[in-house]
């Protein structure tokens, strides 16, 4: 096993990834998953080599002088791959600014796996209370996810900040993409009725449908036909480009055996992404036997992906995704 370098770096090899980069400091703190370590300390001179698959993480502590990584229990070596993912899981395009995989079963806490640190907190209550109600784990497409209904959601901490990577403003693309069980129901959005701006991504009458504000009246609005009591994968990728109209557009994908589009339709200039108030994932105000929509694999990306992006993603299909290995170097 290489040791540090001089100037305390670890080899190239051990950081290496194309993948988006956690923060580099080790922490207990459990709402920092990026950093977070399970169980036990770190001795002076380890690395630790982490990556999540869904919602839970698998930890490779290797010390210096060690000859092999520990393996956590949940994955056999057989399944990784030479990067230390699982075979068939698919690494996120690069962009990533938010993943929430939506796995959580009960607490008070859903977190980013991006390493960003986009956590969220379920609304009014805990995950699967009762009183007062919370979001409701529900089986997934990929593990579990979660399901909303009479006005319960996760509000993502500091969202409503422009200095947070979820704030696209008006001249940066972004791309929401999502696995959700199509019914009815908001899946994730920002949008301020008061002041006409701000976005909505949502499922209404079996239609995939994005909505976005430029101060005024009316809402602009798309929409695209999905498969309904099924799952399908979603994705809404908007286009920005100085002040050329021609760049600017929205496009919805779907698809269950096959990824479809409708669009690149002009998006005017003037739409505003960023409205002032928190990001919001489900809020169906509707009772449970009208909200039916179950939201898994939710992810922001703070650029257009291209559709050979969402190909990749669409086609690792249940294997889900996976964050490579990154050398973390100590304090």
């Amino acid at each position: 096993m290489p040791s540090l370098d001089q100037a305390g770096r670890y080899p190239p090899i051990l950081a290496r990834t194309t993948g988006p980069q956690p923060k580099q400091k080790v922490t207990n703190n459990p709402m920092n998953t990026s950093m977070h370590i399970s169980s036990g300390s770190i001795n002076a001179g380890s690395i630790v080599r982490k990556r999540y698959l869904r919602g839970s993480s698998a930890i490779y502590v290797c010390g210096v002088l060690a000859l092999a990584c520990v393996l956590a229990p949940e994955y056999s070596s057989g399944q990784a791959s030479s990067d230390l993912c699982p075979k068939n899981t698919v690494e996120p395009p690069s962009g990533l600014v938010a993943w929430w995989p939506l796995g959580e079963k009960s607490g008070n806490q859903v977190i980013d796996r991006s390493g960003h640190d986009n956590h969220g907190i379920p609304k009014p209550g805990k995950i699967g209370s009762t009183a007062p109600l919370g979001p409701v784990s529900a089986s997934g497409f990929v593990g579990d996810g979660l399901r909303f209904f009479n006005g319960s959601y996760v509000r993502i901490t500091n969202s409503d900040s422009h200095d947070s990577l979820l704030d696209f403003d008006d001249e940066t693309g972004f791309t929401i993409d999502a696995w959700v069980k199509a019914g009815n129901g908001p899946i994730v959005g920002n949008f301020n009725p008061s002041t006409k701006r701000g976005y909505a991504l949502y499922i209404t009458n079996n239609q995939l449908t994005f909505d976005i504000g430029r101060g005024n009246s009316p809402i602009l609005s798309w929409k695209k036909p999905i498969v309904p009591n099924t799952w399908n994968f979603i994705a809404v990728v908007v286009k920005r480009g100085s002040n050329t109209p021609k760049k600017h557009s929205v496009t919805l994908y779907s698809g269950t055996v096959g990824l479809s589009a409708s669009g690149p339709k002009a998006l005017p200039v003037d739409a505003k992404s960023y409205s002032g108030l928190a990001v919001d994932i489900g809020k169906c105000a509707g009772s449970q036997a009208g909200c039916t929509t179950v939201i898994d694999e939710l992810e922001m990306f703070n650029r257009p992906l291209l559709l050979a992006d969402l190909q990749k993603i669409f086609n690792a299909k249940h294997y889900g995704k996976c964050i490579k290995p990154v050398g973390i170097k100590k304090n």
